[in-house]
């Protein structure tokens, strides 16, 4: 990892998933459209749309949960 970078996410296994540049206003994820099927993937959603600018999409995000539906 270069050491302008810092990780701020990570798999339990040490992925990682998610850098930070230590001082300036760049950041990145690992993301897959999949993703927002997970536990918490709304939530990464509004998170990355609150950096991007979007007041309020962390808020709304919040309590929602993906719907599968299976044939």
């Amino acid at each position: 990892m270069p050491d302008e970078l810092e990780v701020t996410g990570a798999t339990e296994s040490g992925v990682v998933m998610a850098v930070q540049h230590k001082t300036l206003p760049i950041c990145g994820v690992h993301f897959h459209p999949e993703s927002v099927l997970t536990e918490h993937g709304y939530q990464m959603i509004g998170n990355w749309l609150e950096i991007c600018g979007d007041k309020g999409a962390r808020a709304r995000s919040e309590g929602l949960s993906p719907v599968v539906i299976r044939s």
